[in-house]
């Protein structure tokens, strides 16, 4: 056998046993591992509510439809987002729609009860003929699980154009759903 022979076949069999070292050293974990393990655990929500309002004008009703989701940040702290649309009624029938973005703070003060503050902008048009205008809303909400996937939530927002105080205030009580 030649010398180049000698040498070209000591290389394949150095390689063989290479390959079977790798796979005896290769780890393979028995549980599965998350793929993003510091990312939150984040659940969208709706919310149907109903309730009472009061504004500059005259007393209302108002159906609320909300979306959005929360985040726990760190326990107790959860953080997230909602759109809100909302008809609001007078004895006259429809007196006007409001669109609102708002972002939720909250904390969950046990397995069962969670409290949120939010804030948020908007656009509010009136029905009746007298316009529209953006407008602000801040309040507060708390909810209370019935079920893993459902909640009984209370609202109160405070909402006002721009440039001017709050001039008006919606509670309402509904059923947040949790996808």
């Amino acid at each position: 056998m030649s010398i180049g022979l000698k040498l070209l076949s000591s290389l394949a069999v150095a390689a063989m046993m290479a390959t079977g070292a790798y796979a005896a050293d290769l780890d393979v974990p028995d549980t599965p591992q998350p793929m993003l393990p510091s990312a939150p655990n984040i659940t969208p929500f709706i919310t149907i509510s109903i309730g009472p309002g009061i504004d500059t004008v005259a007393p209302f009703a108002a159906g609320v439809i909300t979306v959005g989701v929360n985040a726990p940040v760190s326990d107790p702290v959860i953080l997230g987002g909602e759109a809100q649309l909302g008809v609001d009624f007078s004895t006259g029938g429809v007196y006007g729609i409001d669109a609102l973005l708002l972002g939720r703070l909250g904390a969950k003060v046990s397995d069962q009860v969670s409290i949120f503050g939010k804030a948020g902008v908007g656009f509010f048009d009136f029905t009746g003929g007298g316009g529209g205008h953006a407008e602000y809303a801040f309040g507060g909400e708390l909810d209370v699980a019935v079920t893993d996937n459902m909640s009984v939530t209370g609202e109160v927002l405070a909402l006002g154009p721009f440039g001017a105080a709050p001039n008006a205030v919606r509670g309402q009580v509904g059923l947040m759903f949790h996808m």
